[in-house]
């Protein structure tokens, strides 16, 4: 008789524990999802755009000269000089 009430109580124990884990999954998923649909999230992210702007743009703006050094530690910023002013890359 003891060992069919010690079996009884594993077999409740284990399907109260998937239950509490369950419970806990379904209460995260839909606070997830209220929170996504109320801040407006609407998938990926945008794409970038690259804008070239003109010469008269460019009256206040601070100017950082690189050094070959500096294209050739980082090829992004050379990459954003051919995007930029492709006659002016070395």
């Amino acid at each position: 008789m003891e060992s069919r009430n010690n079996k009884h109580l594993i077999a409740v124990g284990i399907l109260a524990f998937i239950g509490v884990v369950l419970l806990v999954a379904t209460v995260v998923v839909v606070f997830t999802a209220f929170v996504t649909l109320s801040t407006g999230i609407d998938g990926l992210p945008q794409e970038l755009t690259v804008q070239v702007v003109g010469e008269e743009d460019l009256q206040n703006v601070s100017v950082i000269h690189q050094t070959d050094q500096d294209l050739k530690q980082h090829p992004a910023l050379l990459l954003a000089a051919v995007v930029t002013a492709p006659e002016r890359v070395p």
